[in-house]
């Protein structure tokens, strides 16, 4: 197990897998590096994959307060371990943000910029509104089971989601409510007008199905961003990257093609 340990000694666990031009992915909320597990086959050749547990999620550890510059900090403390100074960037959902916030920040680090399901409210603030949209359904339920409910509208193949999860290693499970909370409100100081200052190329990927980022959020996030070009997965919801695999790992490996 690969472990890195930044300067207050939070450690953050990555994978490393494949040889050639770096690419950094980064997981959504409350997943961890094996939701990419399934997409090693496909990149690993032209890669070198860098898969990374942000504070709060997978293997790393999980603090009781966290910030979107502490999971920032995480990927950069991975980086510099590893002796690398430019890469390409994959984020998914919250991992989006955190990647976009990099290139915002720091746009030395990134190469190319790939956004999957991301939009331009803070992953807490569209979570809110998502639940607040339900809130007649899901008023009685634990959070566990509004979650499993929530998953029927997020996604438009379910059944094709639910698989890949499946295989996805369950790290959520042991966490206290504290841990949790810690990772739900970890975005509330994430603020998307700011990316506005990105000039790296970037790809922007969402479902047309999806309920907790819709297609107006994401939209407006392209429109921030002058080098990016959106694409819209027509049979999809938030889980794009599955419910239209080979669609999306055709599109990732052509925006990434030129500069390998």
């Amino acid at each position: 197990m690969e472990i890195a340990l930044t300067n207050n000694d939070v450690a953050v666990h990555y994978e490393l897998i494949g040889k050639g031009y770096p690419l950094v992915m980064l997981h959504g909320q409350f997943m961890n590096t094996t939701m990419f597990n399934d997409f090693d086959t496909e990149f690993m050749k032209d890669f070198q994959i860098i898969k990374i547990d942000l504070r709060g999620h997978g293997y790393s550890d999980k603090p009781m307060h966290i910030k979107m510059d502490d999971y920032v900090e995480d990927v950069l403390t991975v980086l510099d371990c590893l002796y690398i100074k430019e890469a390409h960037f994959l984020g998914f959902g919250l991992g989006g943000a955190v990647a976009a916030t990099i290139a915002s920040k720091y746009p030395n680090y990134v190469n190319k910029l790939i956004l999957i399901s991301t939009g331009i409210k803070s992953y807490y603030e569209a979570e809110n509104e998502f639940h607040n949209r339900y809130a007649s359904i899901l008023r009685t339920m634990s959070r566990k089971e509004r979650n499993k409910v929530l998953e029927e509208y997020m996604f438009h193949d379910t059944k094709t989601v639910k698989k890949y999860y499946k295989r996805m290693k369950d790290t959520q499970t042991g966490m206290t409510e504290r841990e949790e909370d810690a990772v739900i409100t970890s975005t509330i100081d994430y603020n998307p007008q700011k990316l506005d200052v990105i000039e790296t190329e970037t790809l922007i990927m969402c479902g047309k199905q999806d309920e907790l980022v819709p297609l107006d959020e994401v939209e407006a996030l392209a429109s921030l961003l002058p080098e990016s070009k959106l694409s819209i997965y027509e049979k999809s919801g938030h889980g794009l990257l599955y419910e239209q695999y080979d669609e999306f790992v055709q599109e990732v490996k052509s925006f990434l093609q030129t500069t390998i």
